[in-house]
């Protein structure tokens, strides 16, 4: 795979630096198109607006790099450097992101209390607006965890215009992808136990339609959702989806969601970074994220992880 300005999937892909000296690094992102597309069947996955999402799971590496750069409370260490950064929980993942922010001259996404280091909720004034109130997001923020809708239309959307059509898997078919311990061909991901292991994050099994990899498999992804579907409350539950390098067949589908704490970690959960679009290449747009509480999802298996 070719990072530093590519097309995967049909999107346009850029790599952005990060760091500085020998502990400079880079993130791929690829933009998620088709504006304005329609929820799953599942009630996911519509975004009225365009973003950016990691095409990896963010590396141990890009953690320990953003640790000897004075970034603090973000965990990893379960893994090499160039498999996912795991043992990480929401709120650490979270911090990751600030800095991310910070480090490109940009706001911080999230709102850590400097004296205690608790989390707190933007008022709606900072708040992100953009497709429907988001408390957790700052509305000037350019890099953040992807929320449920982000998360599930890069994996799933069959990338086909602003249409409603979606796969069950994040390999861009209905049919379950081939297990396997690494690699890079398409119709394969990490999962069932083939290895001991999570694999290096770019060579996680094939693409999605959008380009992204390993969104079945390797490792569970955070996702800055609650569960409830509303993000008014810092210590609710958070979605978690997309199953590891051990997980069965079932975990990997489009109709199967789980979530836990916040504060929860563990070696099989990670996570990827999503972003707003570069100039020129989409505009963010109102519209409704879908974010109605108490709502309930077709065909969705909610599980605690």
């Amino acid at each position: 795979m070719v990072f530093g300005g590519w097309i995967v999937g049909g999107e346009v892909g850029r790599a952005d630096e990060f760091g500085s000296g020998v502990n400079r690094f880079t993130m791929e992102f690829v933009s998620i198109g088709n504006v304005g597309n329609g929820d799953d069947v599942t009630g996911y996955g519509g975004v009225s607006y365009g973003y950016r999402m990691g095409v990896t799971e963010v590396a141990q590496e890009v953690m320990t790099k953003a640790v000897n750069l004075g970034a603090t409370s973000v965990g990893g260490g379960a893994w090499s450097e160039g498999q996912p950064a795991a043992n990480v929980s929401w709120f650490e993942a979270a911090r990751l992101v600030n800095w991310l922010n910070v480090d490109r001259g940009h706001a911080p996404a999230y709102l850590f209390n400097p004296l205690n280091g608790q989390m707190e909720l933007w008022s709606s004034a900072e708040a992100w607006q953009v497709g429907g109130e988001n408390l957790y997001r700052h509305k000037d923020a350019h890099y953040f965890l992807p929320s449920d809708d982000e998360w599930y239309k890069a994996a799933f959307h069959q990338n086909n215009g602003v249409t409603a059509d979606y796969w069950d898997y994040a390999t861009g078919s209905d049919l379950a992808p081939v297990a396997v311990a690494s690699g890079v061909l398409a119709d394969t991901a990490v999962y069932g136990g083939v290895g001991a292991a999570p694999a290096l994050v770019g060579d996680a099994g094939g693409l999605s339609p959008y380009g992204m990899m390993g969104q079945g498999g390797n490792v569970f992804e955070w996702q800055e959702t609650a569960f409830t579907g509303v993000n008014n409350g810092v210590n609710l539950f958070r979605n978690t989806r997309g199953g590891g390098w051990a997980s069965p067949q079932t975990v990997l589908l489009s109709s199967t969601r789980f979530y836990n704490l916040p504060t929860f970690s563990a070696d099989l959960q990670g996570f990827r970074v999503a972003s707003v679009p570069e100039p020129g290449t989409s505009l963010l747009l109102g519209g409704v994220m879908m974010l109605w509480a108490g709502r309930r999802r077709r065909g969705e298996a909610e599980v605690k992880s």
